[in-house]
C-alpha cells in the first residue's frame, strides 16, 4: 500500500507537459492491447483520462501547443473508448476534447 501512495505523489508532482506524456504513453499501450483484444485496453484509457485530467492545469489553458495537444490526446482517447465501449463515454471524451481544442 505504501507504493501506490508513492505513486500518488509522485504523480501529483509531476508538470502537465509530463502528465500529457504519461497520457500518450497510457493511450499507446491502450491501442496496443486493442489490437491484441486485451481485456487491459479499456484500463488503460481510464489511466489516460485520469492523466489528461492531472495535465488540466493553468499553465496549461496558457500555452497554445500543449492545450493543442491534450485535445489531440482527448480525441484519441474518444477515437478508443468509441472502439471499446461504445459511443457514451466516447461523447463525453468529446467533450473534453472540443473544451481543450
Amino acid at each position: 500500500m505504501a507504493s501506490n501512495n508513492l505513486s500518488l505523489s509522485s504523480h501529483n508532482a509531476l508538470s502537465a507537459r509530463h502528465m500529457l506524456e504519461l497520457a500518450n504513453a497510457h493511450l499507446e499501450n491502450a491501442r496496443k492491447a486493442y489490437e491484441n483484444d486485451s481485456p487491459l485496453a479499456s484500463a488503460y484509457c481510464d489511466d489516460a483520462d485520469s492523466a489528461l485530467k492531472r495535465a488540466a492545469k493553468p499553465s496549461t489553458t496558457a500555452d497554445p501547443t500543449l492545450r493543442e495537444e491534450v485535445a489531440n490526446a482527448h480525441s484519441e482517447l474518444r477515437v478508443l473508448r468509441d472502439l471499446l465501449s461504445g459511443k457514451d463515454k466516447a461523447q463525453g471524451t468529446l467533450k473534453k476534447a472540443q473544451k481543450w481544442g
